[in-house]
């Protein structure tokens, strides 16, 4: 688990593989590595159950032995562009500490006053010193931060309306808030929560046809 931790927590592009070669191939032995890999990740990065999706949370079964480790690596790789996003490879201290505590106060809905008062510079010079160390500016990010934790709003297990979600991210304007959430995503808060939705409530039962296809095409192939 230690050399797990380490190679997520690794700072990369986020694209490089991740060594699970060591794993049993079977889907109780990967569900329980994911929630326990979670859990300590979790000890060290509090911010982090704020952003994973639920998605990431799924049971394993119905997955081929080959494909059981595709989907693994593919749910650790998305579990270390979150953590890159949150705690950024960055020069700047102050910078990195500003990200930090922005993940970990999203629900307050903080503002840049917010922001800059932690961190005891005036907006214009943090403004300057974010874009410097990141090479976004700040409120691009905050937006995108913004937008990540809605997600998770929409579709994890407390879900909620875009009503409240907008409220809990400091926006007095559900309609500005649904806006911006396009302008990121492409599409309405609700779209985003019916699609991810119907993909939870299908996953298993695309699982199953699929097998089903491949069974058929084996004894097709036999005969």
């Amino acid at each position: 688990m230690e050399r797990l931790c380490a190679s997520v927590l690794a700072h990369s592009d986020g694209q490089t593989a991740i060594d699970i070669a060591w794993v049993p191939r079977d889907a109780a032995s990967y569900k329980s590595l994911m929630d326990s890999l979670i859990t300590v990740l979790s000890d060290e990065l509090p911010a982090l159950p704020l952003y994973i999706p639920q998605e990431i949370f799924r049971d394993f079964t119905g997955l081929s032995e080959s494909e059981l480790p595709e989907m693994l690596e593919k749910r650790l790789l998305r579990i270390r562009r979150v953590i890159l996003f949150i705690r950024p490879d960055i020069s700047s201290d102050t910078i990195f500490k500003a990200i930090t505590w922005m993940a970990e106060n999203v629900d307050t809905g903080f503002s840049l006053p917010d922001v800059t008062k932690h961190c005891y510079l005036n907006r214009y010079y943090f403004s300057s010193l974010f874009h410097e160390a990141t090479g976004i500016r700040y409120c691009d990010y905050a937006k995108i931060m913004k937008v990540e934790r809605a997600k998770i709003l929409l579709t994890g297990p407390s879900r909620k309306q875009t009503v409240a979600i907008a409220a809990t991210l400091g926006f007095r304007d559900p309609q500005y808030f649904s806006d911006m959430f396009r302008e990121v995503t492409g599409v309405r808060p609700a779209k985003y929560q019916y699609d991810v939705e119907d993909d939870l409530k299908n996953y298993l039962p695309r699982l199953a046809k699929k097998k089903e296809t491949c069974l058929q095409e084996g004894a097709a192939a036999e005969n």
